[in-house]
């Protein structure tokens, strides 16, 4: 099963799959050994709009109506095998009506024999205190509930007095959140239901110390923030690497004034072995491409996802390949710099504008220079839409060769 992420939904409950980047791409692979089954994903972390849309879709009768007939004649029109719901996250008043716009889809959906799918937070935050999510309840109407067991710390402004901690603990000595901890919290739901997700990327900070754990501050790793691929930072040389040891089973690495908690073929093995332990529905990744698509950490391409595979049951070898397979250019190791340099370059942008370079509606989705201001940049999530105006984090700025927030400003 292969999730699309992510189309946005509108205030009408209309799924905005035409605007979604790749579409047609994904689709080529449909029925395929690639992709036996395929969904879209709604939603997601990024996507404010979609959040308050979903708050107020979820209120109304008409609209949780128009939402379900939306995913069904979505799911025709593309040929999928249904839709995943990810709204991040539902507050306290949205608790009951969550349940409610579920079971309208799945009202919809079941009977055509479409899946319906939903990826929930799975810390003690937003799968308890928060109060937002119905577990139970949720469980009962939904064919799969993915556990976004992952982000349980990160560098973020919301965990920035915790100081260092793994992203993705299997357990924790302390109670604190953990993917067991998780498990726990989810036991309502038939074990069967429940996927376990699984990061295929690591949480990096800036440091006071070489390998202490303690204060940090922020950090942003080129193209993927504080949040580096697996495939960025596998084959760091200059990275003193720790094996994950009971009862995390997490590795960290530090070095240069950083530490990134990340995953390797033994963590991500010992953590999708409890699907066979537990009887769990399954494994999923965020996300497959963050994966060393070229076997440059290792003898054969994609380590992780070959290991957890393996975990769970099936033999997946470097002799194993599937006819039609799509694998794209993983980014080279790169080391961070300190020194703040602008070298000019050419090129275009992606909408029409007032001029000098701006960008009122998007003509192409992608990202695009800010003018005259490296630390911004434009977001073209959708044609013939306003862009989003993005900020790199403090101390970085937008690489326009490279299409990211880098430590040297790229005009």
């Amino acid at each position: 099963m292969i999730d699309l992420a992510f189309a946005a939904v509108d205030s009408n409950g209309q799924i905005l799959a035409s605007k979604v980047p790749n579409l047609s791409n994904f689709l080529k692979y449909k029925g395929t050994a690639v992709a036996p089954k395929m969904l879209l994903s709604i939603g997601g972390a990024a996507d404010w709009q979609s959040l308050q849309n979903f708050a107020a879709i979820s209120k109304s009768a008409a609209l949780r109506d128009a939402f379900a007939n939306s995913c069904l004649n979505t799911c025709k029109q593309y040929g999928l095998s249904g839709i995943d719901v990810d709204w991040e996250f539902p507050s306290s008043s949205d608790r009951a009506n969550f349940v409610l716009l579920l079971k309208a889809v799945k009202a919809k959906l079941g009977p055509a024999g479409y899946l319906l799918t939903v990826a929930v937070g799975a810390s003690n935050w937003w799968a308890v205190n928060s109060g937002g999510l119905d577990v139970a309840g949720v469980g009962a109407v939904v064919d799969y509930v993915k556990l976004m067991t992952y982000d349980f710390h990160a560098n973020a402004e919301w965990d920035r007095s915790f100081g260092l901690y793994f992203n993705a603990p299997l357990d924790d000595e302390a109670g604190r959140d953990s993917i067991k901890n998780s498990l726990r919290i989810f036991s309502s739901v038939p074990s069967t239901k429940l996927i376990l997700g699984l990061p295929l990327y690591g949480n990096a900070y800036v440091t006071s110390g070489s390998n202490s754990v303690g204060a940090s501050y922020s950090t942003q790793w080129p193209s993927t923030g504080t949040t580096p691929s697996y495939n960025q930072i596998c084959s760091l040389s200059s990275m003193t690497k720790v094996s994950g040891t009971y009862p995390q089973w997490t590795p960290y690495m530090y070095g240069n004034g950083l530490w990134i908690s990340y995953e390797d073929t033994v963590s991500v093995k010992n953590k999708a072995s409890l699907v066979n332990t537990n009887n769990l529905g399954g494994v999923m990744v965020w996300s497959l491409e963050k994966d060393d698509q070229t076997g440059a950490c290792s003898s054969c391409p994609f380590p992780l996802m070959r290991a957890i595979n393996n975990a769970v049951g099936r033999n997946v070898d470097c002799t194993f390949t599937i006819s039609g397979s799509v694998t794209t250019s993983a980014p080279p190791p790169q080391e961070p710099t300190t020194t703040k340099t602008t070298t000019t370059t050419s090129s275009s942008g992606g909408g029409s504008g007032g001029g000098s370079g701006t960008i009122e509606i998007c003509s192409s989705v992608g990202l695009f220079k800010y003018p005259a201001d490296c630390s911004k940049y434009y977001q073209c999530a959708y044609e013939g839409y306003p862009p989003y105006i993005q900020n790199c984090q403090t101390g970085l700025y937008w690489n326009n060769a490279m299409k990211y927030c880098d430590w040297n400003c790229i005009d």
